[in-house]
């Protein structure tokens, strides 16, 4: 079953159990959605999966947001700021557009960082490599930026993405 018509039939659900109550108010349709929700998790593990790691993932996104806002206040409104600005170059894992437009989004809209340009360049072996320029405004070590946004941002988003890869 698609994931696209579990969410359709989660819908469904919450707008049945909405028109059954007597008396119905928004809170009706939420409760009924929610109830639809777990039990079609239950039914089809994947929707549970990854409806949990796409929640998971904006709530990373926010937080990092406040967090980046901070340390870029901070550094705006310091005398003399300390900006080593620069860009660095991303290999991803991310292969379809959706995949690429996330991790790139997700990028640009923390503070400090800025998504530039996706190239694709040949492997070695001949298979397509996406490669994804961002610039920093504090950029001390190139290869920390690489692996945080390798390994906690690609990875959440290949998370809810791809079905049933452990990413």
């Amino acid at each position: 079953m698609r994931l696209g018509v579990v969410l359709l039939l989660n819908l469904l659900l919450g707008g049945v159990w909405y028109a059954l109550q007597p008396a119905a108010g928004p809170g009706d349709y939420i409760l009924g959605f929610s109830v639809g929700f777990v039990l079609l998790a239950l039914l089809y593990r994947p929707y549970g999966r990854r409806t949990w790691a796409a929640t998971a993932f904006l709530i990373f996104l926010l937080w990092n947001i406040v967090l980046s806002s901070v340390r870029v206040a901070q550094i705006v409104l310091s005398p003399n700021p300390a900006l080593r600005q620069g860009i660095t170059a991303i290999p991803m894992k991310a292969q379809t557009d959706f995949e690429i437009a996330a991790l790139a989004t997700s990028i640009t809209l923390t503070p400090g960082t800025l998504s530039v340009d996706v190239a694709v360049t040949q492997a070695a072996d001949g298979s397509k490599q996406h490669v994804l320029y961002v610039h920093s405004l504090v950029l001390d070590d190139p290869e920390a930026l690489r692996h945080t946004i390798q390994s906690e941002f690609e990875r959440r988003i290949l998370r809810f993405t791809r079905a049933e890869e452990s990413t």
